[in-house]
């Protein structure tokens, strides 16, 4: 069980039976006593923080979704076939929310006697009898586990007889958790439309949709709105107070423990345009193109691998599948085009944003090995593009049916490693006698 768990183990169980299988039966029976006695000020201080965590709890959970998500765990908590729960999503979801929630309404209803939170960032194989002392399975039926994680592989490796998968809010209540975060100016005439976009951006993520909130809270300036909903849509520079600290590491612990080939297929469904269906077949002929695919010897063999990926990607709700199609949460795609801005093959995506030229800082892309300006209208390609390192040029989707893409003969003399070019769907009278050059293509 190598893959990340991330988020809390919540044990609950009968106190008696859980203190003599740990201590032992004589040990027990004087712990036991002790708990017997009467203590007239056991007590102590509530930090601010806590309180401000008890508030935010409550309002999240109010959420029919997240309501009808804690009614689903108590309901199995009172399952006696059920004694492993599992709780997937994606990071910021609000796993660790809802986890809170369950621990504190089964305390006030007084089903279980113990209850012990550990937060795990990867998972042991976990010996939870022998070496953690808790005691779950067929012989300790008044006992349960709620693990939440950001893979549903881990819950079904820790025989989860329960998996529950925890989505992004909704619109209605994806804007309600922004306005009570950002305040009421939102309402107002002059913010509501910018508002509106700047929410839009945080697609439905909780800690998204939170971050940027506080940082704009009742912040009357339009121009600090505006700028804020530029900023979101190029991640990659934000200036938003915590939203790379609080959503991109978040994020980053899932990408971190990917393997070594589901990284770059990752970064790979970046290069498609925001809110876009990925195609599954395109990801297989990049991927076989870029030399992605360890030991693969035929296509067939690269597909089977590359969809692999895909399904793992998903599980690990990095990638989505809605209804058979493969997409990228906006925010997760933002992180992406992140990671690949600071790693060493580095990444340039400006796709499906109205382009109607190529970039006058062109210059700048020297040292990419990936350029994404698909689905644009640029209608006229420039010469002398010096990209020695580049690897992957994505152009399709770029001129309509009565505009004929106009292409140097040597646009592509400096692009030698070039191993992938995609130019589909464009209408071009032929292609540059310089393609000849691209041996490795």
């Amino acid at each position: 069980m190598e893959k990340m768990i991330e988020g809390q183990a919540l044990w609950m169980g009968d106190l008696n039976a859980t203190v003599q299988h740990i201590f032992g039966e004589r040990k027990a029976s004087k712990i036991t006593e002790l708990t017997k006695s009467n203590f007239d000020t056991v007590s102590y201080r509530v930090s601010l923080l806590e309180i401000e965590s008890s508030l935010a709890i409550n309002k999240f959970a109010a959420f029919e979704s997240r309501k009808s998500m804690v009614k689903e765990i108590m309901k199995a908590l009172d399952d006696d076939n059920i004694n492993v729960i599992g709780g997937c999503g994606m990071g910021g979801v609000g796993k660790t929310t809802i986890v809170k929630k369950v621990c504190r309404q089964a305390k006030a209803e007084k089903k279980f006697d113990m209850f012990a939170m550990v937060v795990m960032s990867q998972t042991p194989k976990l010996e939870l009898i022998e070496k953690v002392g808790i005691p779950f399975g067929e012989d300790h039926k008044g006992c349960k586990i709620l693990l939440t994680s950001r893979s549903k592989d881990v819950c079904n490796k820790m025989d989860a007889q329960k998996i529950l998968p925890i989505e992004v809010l909704d619109e209605r209540e994806a804007w309600i958790l922004f306005r009570g975060t950002a305040g009421e100016i939102v309402d107002s005439k002059d913010l509501n439309a910018i508002a509106r976009e700047v929410w839009r951006e945080c697609g439905g993520l909780p800690i998204a949709i939170v971050t940027v909130g506080r940082a704009l809270m009742k912040n009357p300036s339009k121009d600090v709105w505006i700028d804020a909903a530029r900023q979101l849509q190029n991640p990659v520079r934000t200036k938003i107070k915590g939203m790379e600290s609080y959503v991109y590491s978040s994020l980053e612990l899932s990408y971190n423990y990917l393997e070594s080939e589901e990284k770059p297929c990752f970064l790979l469904c970046s290069l498609f345009p925001k809110d876009n269906d990925i195609p599954k077949e395109a990801l297989v002929r990049y991927g076989i193109g870029l030399g992605l695919f360890q030991e693969v010897d035929t296509t067939e063999d690269a597909g089977h691998r590359a969809l692999a990926i895909v399904s793992t990607l998903v599980s690990s709700f990095m990638l989505l599948e809605v209804y058979g199609k493969i997409k990228m949460h906006d925010v997760v795609r933002y992180f992406a085009i992140h990671i690949a801005c600071k790693e060493e093959n580095k990444h340039i995506v400006k796709a499906g944003i109205g382009l109607t030229d190529w970039p006058d800082n062109h210059t700048t892309f020297q040292n990419y090995t990936g350029i994404s300006f698909m689905d644009n209208h640029i209608c006229e390609l420039p010469s002398g593009l010096e990209f020695s390192k580049l690897e992957i040029l994505l152009l399709q989707w770029n001129s309509r049916r009565f505009e004929i893409m106009q292409i140097p003969n040597n646009f592509s003399e400096g692009m030698k490693d070039l191993k992938v070019l995609d130019m589909s769907s464009n209408s071009m009278l032929s292609l540059p006698p310089s393609i000849q050059l691209l041996t490795t293509l």
